[in-house]
């Protein structure tokens, strides 16, 4: 079973969005709705990210923070993806531009409930 979660981020150059990609195991996926985990974004920080509208490319860094909101420990490692929402339906797709991903660890330090992550792409 695979979650997902979009964020769009405007900003005064471009709009782009954030999306997790998380894959449970049997043992998540037959759980009760409350001790499931879900993740969400507590900080988004861009300030790093320069679009340059003379060439239409974006470089730097993003930030941010991920919190486990739900009843469940996440176990299993999760991808982040940023990319520019070209065909604006809120997912990675073709024709999306993909601007940066990572894939966070949460095996070999599991992410507990109301624990917090940071993450660098």
């Amino acid at each position: 079973m695979e979650y997902k979660l979009a964020i769009k981020n405007v900003t005064s150059a471009f709009t782009f969005c954030l999306m997790i990609f998380f894959t449970a195991v049997n043992s998540v996926q037959q759980a009760e709705a409350s001790d499931l985990p879900d993740l969400t974004v507590l900080s988004l920080d861009d300030s790093q990210v320069v679009y340059n509208q003379a060439t239409l490319s974006v470089a730097g860094h993003l930030e941010g923070n991920i919190r486990n909101i739900g009843g469940g420990v996440v176990d299993t490692s999760f991808q982040i993806l940023a990319f520019e929402d070209v065909d604006l339906n809120g997912t990675f797709g073709l024709g999306d531009t993909l601007l940066g991903s990572t894939v966070v660890d949460t095996v070999s330090s599991p992410l507990g409930v109301n624990a917090s992550i940071d993450f660098n792409l």
